[in-house]
């Protein structure tokens, strides 16, 4: 029932806006709308996604400010062992110091790629939506920290 309602929703938007059917495909991330993923991970819940970094399936991703963000423009080296919360980024404050240690993403098993916002086309590869600009990162940060 919640599917069909916010199918009901996002069609109504689409078309009040005139958009066409390759954009409603790209703005949705090319994915269908269904709360049960044939054959793959569900997703955890979003409740309190700004206290559970770091992120992706090995803490690979400090913060959701940098896992919205291109994988040019991520961490290539971290520290972690201080607990320190950042509240603008929503997730580990990556400073180093005495008892930490650095996360570097460039060892296999530590890599930080995939599940990326990037161009259009029809996903794959870890795309998993298109290009998001720095204000709709930032928005987007904002928004989950509501949950």
């Amino acid at each position: 029932m919640l599917a069909s309602v916010v199918e009901r929703t996002i069609d109504t938007w689409y078309d009040e806006k005139g958009t066409p059917p390759a954009k409603r495909e790209e703005m949705n991330g090319f994915r269908p709308n269904c709360l049960q993923a044939k054959a793959g991970y569900k997703a955890r819940p979003l409740d309190g996604i700004w206290a559970a970094g770091p992120f992706l399936h090995n803490g690979s991703v400090p913060s959701l400010f940098d896992l919205l963000s291109p994988l040019s423009e991520r961490p290539k080296t971290f520290c972690l062992g201080l607990r320190s919360y950042d509240p603008v980024k929503v997730g580990y404050k990556t400073d180093c110091a005495e008892g930490t240690f650095t996360v570097d993403t460039g060892i296999p098993g530590n890599t930080n790629v995939g599940h990326e916002f990037r161009g259009t086309g029809s996903g794959g590869s870890g795309i998993i939506g298109r290009g998001l600009s720095e204000q709709e990162r930032w928005d987007l940060v904002e928004f989950l920290k509501t949950l």
